[in-house]
Parts: structure tokens; C-alpha cells; sequence
């Protein structure tokens, strides 16, 4: 927060969600008849018509990464599909501390550059970006533990996947690397993500190949920067996570920027 733009105490009602990630700094956030301290890592959800409150620390007021959006809920009920506003995410209103913020804040943060970036493509790289970022929220809810060296030693995984996205990974010596057992690391991992090492790594290569081929890269070259064995391997993984092949959501990105008005 830059100083003489905001002032220390802010009450507002939004149309629409909201997720804030505290980065710095304290104040108090009230909302509901509830009053939560803020504090460096904590995550707020704010569901739409809610009115709210911060009041911030005079010394070290609260900084924070923020996304607003709207979504609806879509039901198919007795032959008819509906639509309905305002679907809850998470809870009516939620403010936790998040016990991995590394991952959190990386989504966060990427979130905010793809949409302030505009590049083409931008609207659906940002919706997916967005909807993985709800997800491991939710799964970051779901898993707290008081176990602080199991987390921190999820976060150095997915730290060491992010040095190593371009290679290949094995699953002992990652092990090694964190000084516990691969049958242990393999079912702490499952346990805090829903998902296997090696799943959750090609994962997180899909998902940086889509910022390949909006830069127009071709999907051989994505492929070997990406440390698969070729193309058609790469491209099965693809389509297996995304329901398209690569070239088909690089066609769609291109359809929905055409159409877009300027």
C-alpha cells in the first residue's frame, strides 16, 4: 500500500468474491459480527454482499495480493438448466492462516501478471490460473495439520519441482534430497495434495506448456524444453489434463482473441 492513498480503516460491500492474501504487516479485519487479527500469510475469502471492514496497523499497515471475480452455480434440475449468481466457494466468510503460502502466493502472483500482462489468450489462461488457485486453496484447507515439518517439507518438493521443471524427476533421489524414504515421501505427498509426486510434477509442466504456446512456441520445442521424451508423449498428458490437445487449446486461444472487440 503506497502511504497517502489508502487510508488506515476501509468498510465496503462488493457485487462479487474476493480472495486477499496478506504479504505484509497487521490491522484487524471485521466482517459478519467476527473480528480476525491479520497477519502475514493469512488468506481471506469474502463471499459477494457481504459488508466488511479493515482497520489497519498505524506502524506496519497490512499489504496484500487480491483477485476479484464472479462466478455462478449451473444446475440441470427436471429437464431445464438454471443459473444462479453468487455461488459460495469456500464458506460464507473465512480467514485462516495458510500452511503453505509459498504455493498460494506463486499461483496468487502469476494470477495477477498473466491478467495485467494482457497478452493474447489472457482471459482463458487467467480463468484456468484462477481455478487452480481455488482448488489449492481448498486443498491447502483441507490438509491443515499441525505437523509444521510436514508441511515445510511439501513445500520444499514442490520447490525442488519448480528447479527441476525442465528434467526429469526420480522420485529416490528427491527423496534423498529431503532426507526421508520414497514410500514415505510418496504417501505424505498424496496425503497433503490428492495427488502422486510424478502426477503432480507433469501437472505443474502442463501448466507452464500453456504459457509456452501462447508465446507461440511449437509443441516439439515445448516438449524438449519441458524434458519429455517427445511430442506425442507430451501431448497425451496434455489432452488427459486439459480435454483438448495442445494445438487445439492453442486454436482456441486464438478463435477467442479474434473475436474479442478492441
Amino acid at each position: 500500500m503506497e502511504p497517502g492513498r489508502f487510508s488506515r480503516s476501509l468498510t465496503r460491500t462488493l457485487s462479487h468474491h474476493e480472495l486477499m492474501y496478506i504479504c505484509e504487516g497487521g490491522g484487524l479485519f471485521s466482517i459478519h459480527g467476527k473480528s480476525y487479527a491479520l497477519e502475514k500469510g493469512m488468506l481471506l475469502y469474502i463471499c459477494p454482499d457481504e459488508p466488511y471492514s479493515f482497520q489497519l496497523d498505524a506502524e506496519k499497515p497490512a499489504g496484500c495480493l487480491t483477485v476479484h471475480f464472479s462466478c455462478a452455480d449451473v444446475r440441470f434440475d427436471d429437464g431445464a438448466w438454471s443459473i444462479h449468481s453468487g455461488a459460495s466457494l469456500l464458506a460464507r466468510h473465512f480467514a485462516w492462516k495458510l500452511h503453505n503460502p509459498n504455493l498460494i502466493v506463486g499461483q496468487f502472483q502469476n494470477l495477477l501478471d498473466r491478467w495485467y500482462e494482457k497478452l493474447p489468450g489472457y482471459e482463458l489462461v487467467t480463468r484456468t490460473l484462477l481455478q487452480q488457485l481455488v482448488i489449492d486453496i481448498i486443498r491447502d484447507l483441507r490438509t491443515q495439520s499441525p505437523n509444521r515439518t510436514a508441511s515445510a517439507k511439501m513445500e520444499a518438493v514442490i520447490r525442488y519441482m519448480r528447479a527441476h521443471i525442465d528434467g526429469k524427476l526420480a522420485l529416490p533421489a528427491l527423496a534423498e534430497a529431503l532426507d526421508v524414504s520414497p514410500a514415505h515421501l510418496s504417501r505424505t505427498f498424496k496425503e497433503a495434495t490428492g495427488c502422486t509426486v510424478i502426477a503432480y510434477f507433469n501437472k505443474m509442466k502442463i501448466d507452464v506448456s500453456k504459457e509456452y504456446l501462447l508465446e507461440g512456441m511449437k509443441i516439439r520445442e515445448i516438449a524438449r524444453k519441458l524434458g519429455f521424451a517427445d511430442k506425442f508423449y507430451f501431448s497425451r498428458l496434455f489432452k488427459r489434463q486439459e480435454g483438448v490437445s495442445p494445438s487445439e487449446f492453442y486454436s482456441r486461444i486464438l478463435h477467442a482473441d479474434s473475436n474479442r472487440p478492441w
